[in-house]
């Protein structure tokens, strides 16, 4: 072989191991750097689980990785191994959760006490739970907590709420949160106990303006087979009159009925739903076929506000009255028609119910009523009747 082909060969063959060496060395680097990249991952993760709370140890101890957090030292249980230092933070924070709780469930204990006569056994309650709110458990609980502890009830209060079921006789009474009233009287019945519960009472003559239906008012259906139904029932109020609940509450309440027409309709009937005083000149708030306020004195209208919408023959339309604080508002089928404002001291109690004129004929199926009575003039009117 000649002398320049052997240099030639010797030449390639050191240009093709200096690049095998360069790329051994580069992978080899390579290498290297991701293995401590891993270690370096491994020694010292990072991100907010393994964060502890900063003014308890035992939030530490709940980190999801307790040994890391020791690692680095964050941890107020002290630096070296993760796995003591979380257990150490984690018996000093949950005694210190511990006693926060047993104080707050002391003090919240003792406020329930306070409030609803509880024994010590509610601070008890409130230790165990770690600092958890003590459970209320009732109805009462709910109505403590939106308006303060019950206010006792006065000899008066007391006397009309024994009585009032029984001098009115509603289809339901309830006191609700606060002390309001709820009455319902389901006039469909036709619950002849409930006569009385109104001036003048509910009557039976035909010619009485404010009485009971009779078979040829309730439009009766009869079905094939044979079976008779009233199409409507209740208390008939017709020509002119007015008839008032035997109640008697603050200007904080309010007076829903289902009326019927049971004739046609003219610009001149007036159905309302009213809060009446008793002064020597009669004054009264009125909801006047649901779409106008009015003013009354003596029967008479005295100030209007809004247009009467005529009411329809034979439907069953909701008359709603509220009266509160020195407004009241006329109310139809639940839809808010027209406010008013008058003054208070005319109407610092009163009685609510019916005010009706100019020949109208209709049919009152059903009331409610929702007030604060006037538990002392309340009182005064039941001694009266009842002679106790």
């Amino acid at each position: 072989m000649k002398s320049g082909t052997r240099w030639q060969i010797f030449a390639w063959s050191a240009c093709v191991g200096f690049v095998i060496a360069a790329s051994l060395s580069t992978f080899a680097w390579t290498q290297a750097k991701e293995e401590g990249g891993r270690e370096g991952g491994k020694a010292a993760p990072s991100g907010p689980e393994d964060k502890g709370d900063k003014g308890k140890g035992g939030k530490a101890a709940e980190g999801k990785n307790k040994g890391g957090v020791g690692n680095q030292g964050k941890a107020k249980g002290g630096e070296g191994d993760g796995t003591k230092a979380g257990e150490k933070d984690k018996v000093k924070g949950g005694e210190k959760d511990k006693e926060e709780g047993r104080e707050k469930g002391q003090a919240k204990g003792g406020e329930k006490s306070k409030v609803k006569g509880g024994s010590e056994g509610s601070g008890g309650e409130g230790a165990a739970g770690a600092g958890d709110e003590p459970e209320r458990g009732s109805d009462e609980g709910d109505e403590d907590a939106a308006y303060g502890p019950p206010k006792p009830a006065s000899i008066d209060e007391a006397y009309v709420r024994d009585h009032l079921e029984s001098y009115l006789h509603p289809t339901e009474l309830q006191v609700l949160k606060g002390g309001k009233v709820r009455l319902v009287f389901d006039l469909l019945q036709k619950d002849h106990e409930q006569d009385t519960a109104f001036t003048p009472n509910i009557g039976t003559a035909l010619d009485s303006t404010f009485r009971w239906t009779v078979e040829r008012d309730e439009e009766w259906t009869t079905y094939t087979s044979g079976r008779r139904e009233p199409d409507v029932v209740g208390v008939k109020a017709s020509n002119s009159g007015i008839a008032l609940l035997n109640c008697w509450f603050t200007d904080d309440v309010e007076i829903a009925a289902d009326f019927q027409l049971a004739a046609t309709f003219s610009r001149k009937n007036t159905f309302a739903v009213v809060f009446a005083n008793d002064a020597k000149q009669p004054l009264a708030l009125g909801n006047n076929a649901g779409t106008q306020c009015v003013t009354y004195k003596k029967g008479a209208a005295t100030k209007t506000q809004g247009a009467v919408e005529p009411l329809i023959f034979r439907n069953s339309t909701k008359l709603k009255l509220k009266v509160l604080g020195g407004q009241f508002e006329a109310i139809r089928d639940k839809r808010s028609r027209q406010k008013m404002r008058y003054e208070r001291k005319d109407f610092a109690s009163g009685r609510v119910g019916f005010l009706w004129s100019g020949g109208v004929t209709g049919i009152i199926t059903g009331i409610e009523v929702v007030g604060t009575v006037d538990w002392k003039r309340m009182a005064q009117e039941l001694r009266k009747k009842t002679g106790k």
